[in-house]
């Protein structure tokens, strides 16, 4: 069974309570396999398929969540991986995904006072932040440990949260904007333990909530 067969049985279910359906091939099941099937029957086999490809999903994100720690953490202290942050910018009233969050954020600012939950690898890449906005000569940023990581691994990472049933970073963010602004900033991160959480850090290294992941406006969206 594959994703054609998921197109041609959803539209099998709906053939039978509207007009007919065109018939796409390429499937693995046979049309007589599918209309043969009850409604319970072929919901089943829905269900199968998402499980499946649920499975699938958590399996790969596994595999690049260890693949990054090998590669990419030089600190021991690292515990995950930053897969993307969103801030709310007033002029617009709207909400944008930045294209390099560990750029936007100081994840070591205050010696850590106020952030004891995130230590995200790449936080040191090059020239931190700050060393840039003073003016800084912002050197090898292409080949920045964080780039080498977004375009290998968190990515892919991301790319597979459908298969999760999460939404997608900015979506997420857009519909949970209330702590954001332009200062702070709402970010996704895996942990080093498979945890896929959410949480608002201002841009200096203050979070919002420093008690867990799971206090309000952190969440744990996922647990692998």
């Amino acid at each position: 069974m594959n994703k054609i067969d998921v197109e041609n049985i959803k539209k099998e279910i709906a053939k039978r309570k509207a007009a007919n359906y065109k018939w796409k091939s390429g499937g693995e099941l046979s049309r007589n396999e599918i209309t043969s099937k009850t409604d319970s029957e072929l919901n089943a086999l829905l269900e199968k398929f998402k499980n499946k490809g649920k499975a699938a999903a958590i399996a790969e994100i596994k595999k690049l969540v260890d693949e990054a720690f090998a590669k990419y953490s030089t600190d021991p202290e690292d515990n995950m991986i930053v897969l993307g942050a969103c801030f709310y910018s007033d002029d617009s009233r709207d909400v944008y995904e930045v294209d390099s969050p560990l750029d936007d954020i100081n994840f070591d600012g205050f010696n850590h006072d106020y952030n004891k939950l995130a230590y995200p690898i790449g936080r040191d890449y090059d020239l931190s932040y700050w060393e840039y906005k003073a003016g800084k000569q912002h050197q090898g940023k292409d080949d920045s440990k964080y780039e080498k990581l977004n375009k290998t691994i968190t990515q892919k990472i991301v790319s597979l949260f459908s298969d999760l049933g999460l939404d997608s970073i900015e979506k997420y963010w857009a519909d949970n904007d209330d702590a954001l602004n332009e200062l702070w900033y709402g970010v996704h991160g895996i942990t080093k333990d498979y945890q896929i959480v959410a949480f608002v850090i201002r841009n200096d290294g203050m979070l919002c909530d420093e008690a867990s992941f799971e206090t309000f406006y952190n969440s744990i969206l996922y647990k692998l």
